[in-house]
């Protein structure tokens, strides 16, 4: 076992190692923040072939410290996460349910699943899939299990293993990874556990929904007549898919603290607050138009008017209005559901992804309940992305309105509503039937404030960092901006 980091080495890591590290490392996502400081809060020592660092990082804003987790080689002068050592230490400990001791009082503990089976020699690599975490993939017989290391940790447990082991395990939901087991921090002090890694099955032979969306947007934008037009089937099934997750995320969870409720004042109040935080992003962009590329400087200042603003947020509270007048369930949702989280088979047959929530937000608040009609708002927008990136209505060229890219843009439109037609109506017909729509057409309203909130998250997000993009948010705010409903 390897001993404790002696002070001289605690130091060089705090001091030079870990501040050249940690902001050239995808899974960062604290790029844009100058640190203040980084420090060594906790180590857990795998045998002697690795140790894992807890490492709490604060900055010079004055905003939340982050703690991420570092892999490191015995020295601790470099990362081990491709170390085949470090990936059969920690497949034990899951499979094993082994636990090891950790710096601080506390235990890293391995919590092996209903699926977990005996340990056995393998290869192992590591995926380059994931831009958060680091992601294992091992050869076992038989089988192929995979494991995700959650990079950035906090207090409790990740959405993301919390759900997967719900749906997994309790609910019999099979349109997800199965899972396997996970591995957790046990705090000395006996406070909640902190979710470090989950185990699952492995899928493979399947395709990216986003990539299958787009090349049968493309398809009709462009006119061919050997594609569908619409993938008509897909998103009806996702419709029903949607909708049997929401049902198994909203009940078996015999606590009162996560099972269905309904929605209440506060969370009304969360809504208006985070249309409000996005919104105070793209007020911000908007008042710098100068440093956007040519279109998005020239839809910034056409569009982001007062009057525009001032449109948003009536129409916004119009619609959460109308939705409070009635009774609507809040459960356990996805939380980040787009076209990018989703795999499918030939059959048509998909598996839902990474329940891990919008990554800037807190884990605390990932982990709220919520209306499901988040997720249906976030698969409607990316259905929207869909169809527009495949007009490739982006760059420096401002298009005339009589451009063929304006006629490829109402195209894609068309498109997108397709898709809507398919899949809103068999999400509907599902959950109806599940008990998830609530009282009267309130869910329509909801669904319209949901949508429109998301879309503003949307543009704060590429005027931020892809500003090309922010055509596509832009535009599809406009038709959510029509009278609410009577």
């Amino acid at each position: 076992m390897l001993p404790p980091l002696d002070a001289a080495a605690r130091a060089r890591l705090e001091s030079e190692i870990l501040p050249r590290l940690l902001p050239a490392a995808r899974w960062y996502r604290a790029k844009s923040r100058p640190l203040a400081r980084v420090e060594v809060a906790r180590e857990v020592a795998l045998g002697d072939a690795a140790r894992l660092l807890w490492v709490r990082c604060s900055y010079t804003d004055g905003g939340l410290n982050e703690t991420y987790l570092f892999p490191a080689s015995p020295d601790a002068a470099s990362e081990a996460s491709a170390d085949s050592a470090l990936h059969a230490g920690l497949l034990r400990l899951v499979l094993a349910g082994e636990s090891l001791p950790g710096s601080d009082g506390g235990q890293l503990a391995g919590r092996a699943g209903q699926r977990a089976p005996a340990m056995a020699d393998g290869a192992s690599r590591l995926l380059g899939l994931e831009q958060s975490n680091t992601s294992i993939l091992f050869d076992q017989p038989g089988r192929r299990l995979f494991l995700k290391l959650y990079r950035q940790v906090a207090a409790g447990k990740n959405p993301d293993a919390e759900l997967i082991a719900h749906l997994s395990e309790r609910a019999g939901f099979t349109a997800v990874p199965a899972y396997v087991g996970a591995l957790e921090y046990e705090p000395a002090d006996g406070s909640a556990a902190e979710s470090v890694g989950l185990l699952q099955e492995f899928v493979g032979g399947r395709r990216d929904a986003w990539e299958v969306f787009v090349e049968r947007a493309r398809a009709h934008v462009s006119g061919r007549s050997d594609f569908d037009p619409g993938p008509t089937e897909l998103a009806r099934r996702l419709g029903e898919l949607t909708a049997q997750m929401h049902a198994a995320l909203a009940a078996h969870w015999n606590d009162p603290a996560l099972d269905a409720t309904a929605l209440d004042a506060p969370d009304f109040d969360r809504l208006r607050g985070r249309l409000e935080e996005s919104l105070g992003r793209i007020e911000r962009a908007a008042q710098q138009p100068h440093r956007l590329p040519r279109l998005a400087e020239h839809v910034v200042r056409v569009n982001l008017t007062a009057e525009w603003f001032r449109k948003v947020r009536a129409t916004h509270a119009r619609r959460l209005a109308q939705a409070a007048g009635h009774r609507l369930p809040k459960t356990r949702v996805h939380g980040d559901f787009h076209l990018g989280q989703i795999l499918l088979g030939d059959a048509g047959d998909a598996v839902f992804l990474d329940f891990e929530g919008e990554p800037a937000r807190p884990a605390e608040e990932r982990r709220q309940r919520q209306s499901p009609l988040f997720d249906v708002a976030g698969m409607l927008r990316s259905f929207d992305y869909a169809g527009q990136v495949a007009v490739e209505f982006r760059g420096d060229t401002i298009p005339e309105p009589t451009s063929p890219l304006f006629a490829a843009s109402n195209r894609a439109a068309s498109w997108t509503r397709h898709c809507e037609e398919f899949f809103l109506p068999a999400y509907l017909r599902v959950a109806t039937a599940a008990g998830l729509m609530g009282e009267g057409n309130g869910w329509r309203a909801l669904l319209d404030a949901l949508t429109l909130e998301k879309a503003c998250y949307e543009l704060a997000y590429e005027l931020d960092n892809r500003p090309d993009w922010a055509p596509i948010p832009l535009a599809g705010i406009g038709p959510l901006l029509a009278e609410p409903l009577s």
